[in-house]
């Protein structure tokens, strides 16, 4: 028979428990986790900051083309809206908070998705400033859309 001691002090026992307390608050604190957890927050004031944003989530946009609505997010989400808003929350936006509240789409040409050269685009909802959501979607009958990382 193999037998192991070890003496353990109580202040590294006490430093071991502080740290596994600790680890879950620092993956929330930095966005360890989910890099969709950074976006919540990013700027979208200009078109710049905009494409900026898409570039870093892989995404070329054609420099020439943007096109620019306002919307009013629904009060109510219909099964549509809902679904909707599942693609969103996926990213780790979240529509539902900016329920009855105008925002900005701003909708840009993509030039880089995989076998498709034409009809892609992105759209980026902003709202105060902040990118609160958008998504990548194919403009053809048979189309797709889903959130803006590959």
């Amino acid at each position: 028979m193999f037998m192991i001691t070890a003496k353990i002090s109580k202040k590294k026992i006490l430093a071991g428990i502080l740290l596994i307390i600790a680890i879950p608050f620092l993956i929330i604190l930095f966005g360890i986790t989910n890099p969709s957890l950074k976006t919540a927050e990013t700027s979208g004031e200009t078109k710049e900051l905009r494409r900026s944003f898409l570039l870093s989530n892989g995404w070329q946009t054609d420099s020439e083309y943007e096109e620019i609505s306002v919307i009013t997010v629904p009060q109510e989400f219909d099964k549509i809206y809902t679904q909707y808003n599942e693609i969103h929350k996926e990213q780790g936006f979240d529509l539902s908070k900016y329920k009855g509240l105008e925002a900005h789409c701003y909708s840009y040409r993509i030039l880089n998705y995989k076998d498709e050269p034409d009809g892609i685009y992105a759209t980026v909802i902003v709202h105060g400033g902040k990118i609160i959501g958008g998504d990548i979607h194919c403009d053809k009958q048979d189309g797709f859309m889903h959130g803006f990382y590959k």
